[in-house]
């Protein structure tokens, strides 16, 4: 996607140093109204906006710093918003693909999502909920069952994720000698048929334990 700013004259105006991507979606109609809103902004927002052809969606390009000022100004209750990253001008399409990752996550209770609110809140935000929510209990679900039981292993993962897999360490914060730890980490590992030396296998059950843990909260 390549735009360009005018003003109300179609007076052609340079392009800031740092624009983001906006995208609507809702009725027809509804975006309709946000487009006239759009074209009547005021210049310092330098501000341009679009239908998309093919589907229920406004595109939207305005400068970085009246970004958040100008979407208040486009959304009604009928809308959701997904504000892009802080990109270049000529880097735009970037900026478009994470509004669209920003409005796949806007929601009637809260209608405007930006890209920045999705990864301030970390990876594991990026992906959906339900998603997540399935892929932490499948991982998680395979400590049911073992001889220790699940609330212990996951005891156990915590503080081994948390402390890199140092076992001395994890062994003082939990109270347990550190063959005990490593007997632990073992049917872990058997558990999960993983090695948790292994990077991925690791950053895998810290995400599982993380949703889990916001899950709770």
């Amino acid at each position: 996607m390549v735009l360009a700013a005018a003003d109300p004259e179609g007076t052609a105006q340079s392009l800031p140093k740092a624009v983001k991507v906006i995208r609507l979606r809702g009725p027809r109609e509804e975006l309709r109204r946000a487009l006239s809103r759009a074209e009547t902004a005021p210049a310092r927002y330098g501000s341009v906006a679009a239908l998309a052809p093919e589907k229920d969606e406004l595109h939207a390009l305005c400068t970085a710093m009246t970004a958040d000022t100008w979407t208040k100004s486009l959304w009604s209750e009928a809308l959701t918003i997904g504000i892009g990253s802080t990109v270049p001008p000529e880097e735009s399409a970037r900026s478009f693909r994470t509004a669209d990752a920003a409005v796949k996550r806007a929601t009637e209770g809260r209608p405007i999502v930006s890209w920045e609110d999705l990864t301030e809140s970390g990876l594991i935000s990026l992906v959906a909920p339900e998603t997540r929510e399935h892929f932490a209990e499948e991982l998680l679900g395979r400590l049911d069952g073992t001889p220790t039981g699940r609330t212990e292993l996951t005891r156990i993962a915590i503080s081994f994720v948390r402390h890199h897999g140092k076992v001395h360490a994890v062994a003082d914060e939990v109270g347990m000698h550190r063959n005990t730890v490593r007997t632990r980490i073992r049917e872990i590992e058997t558990a999960l048929d993983a090695n948790l030396d292994d990077p991925t296998a690791r950053l895998n059950l810290w995400a599982a334990l993380q949703i889990a843990d916001d899950r709770k909260t």
